[in-house]
C-alpha cells in the first residue's frame, strides 16, 4: 500500500494537468449521454495527481483522462450522432424525484480491465450506496424513457492504452457523495458538458 504523502513528494512525473477546459464551441458531432458522480474540482486534481503517481510507480505508462473528466458512472442512457433534446428534457424529468441519501464512499484498490484496457479506481467503502443509487436511477428511467444495462461495477477510469496491471490497494481516497449528474460527453473533444445536476437527500 503507497503512503498517502507520497502521492504529493515533488513534481508530477510527466508536468501538470491543464488547469481548466477550453470553452466548447457548439458542432456536430458524436455525443454520449450518461448519469454519473463526479467529484468536486479539488478532489479531482487530487484524484488526477494519485493516478499520475500510480501510473509512473508501477511503470503503466498509460494515456491519462484529464481531471476535469474523472467521474463514475451510474447508468449510460445511449450514443448519438447529436444530443437529444428531448431525451434529455425526459430523463431531466423522471430523476428529479429520485430520493437517495448522501454517502461517504472510499476508492481503496485500482487495476487494468481486460476489456478496454483500462486503469481505473475501484470503489470499496460506499459500495452498496452507490449500487442502491444507481438502481433507483434505473427503475426511474425504464419506467419512463428507456430499458437499463443489468450489470454495473463502479469504477473511476483514469487512463487507456498503457501496461497491464493486476488489481492491487492504494491509499484510500475518500469522498462524500453529495450529488448526482447528467452528463453529455463530446466524443472526440475530451469535455463533458453537465446538462443536469440533483442533490442527494433522504
Amino acid at each position: 500500500m503507497f503512503d498517502q504523502m507520497s502521492y504529493f513528494d515533488g513534481d508530477p512525473p510527466h508536468g501538470e494537468p491543464p488547469a481548466k477546459i477550453e470553452p466548447w464551441n457548439p458542432k456536430q458531432g458524436a455525443a454520449k449521454l450518461f448519469l454519473g458522480l463526479r467529484p468536486t474540482s479539488a478532489l479531482a486534481l487530487e484524484m488526477w495527481r494519485i493516478s499520475k503517481f500510480l501510473d509512473h510507480a508501477h511503470g503503466i505508462r498509460g494515456n491519462l483522462r484529464k481531471a476535469d473528466l474523472l467521474h463514475i458512472t451510474l447508468l449510460e442512457l445511449g450514443d448519438y450522432l447529436t444530443l437529444p433534446k428531448q431525451e434529455v428534457i425526459d430523463v431531466r424529468k423522471v430523476v428529479e424525484s429520485v430520493v437517495s441519501p448522501a454517502f461517504d464512499l472510499a476508492l481503496n484498490r485500482a487495476m487494468t480491465f481486460k476489456g478496454n484496457g483500462a486503469y481505473a479506481f475501484l470503489v470499496g467503502e460506499g459500495l452498496e450506496q452507490i449500487k442502491a443509487l444507481r438502481q433507483r436511477l434505473g427503475i426511474a428511467v425504464k419506467r419512463a424513457v428507456r430499458p437499463v444495462k443489468s450489470g454495473f461495477n463502479p469504477h473511476m477510469t483514469l487512463s487507456y492504452g498503457g501496461n497491464r496491471v493486476d488489481e492491487h490497494l492504494i491509499e484510500p481516497i475518500r469522498w462524500h457523495v453529495d450529488e448526482f449528474v447528467l452528463i453529455n460527453s463530446h466524443s472526440g473533444e475530451s469535455f463533458h458538458e453537465v446538462v443536469g445536476s440533483w442533490p442527494l437527500r433522504s
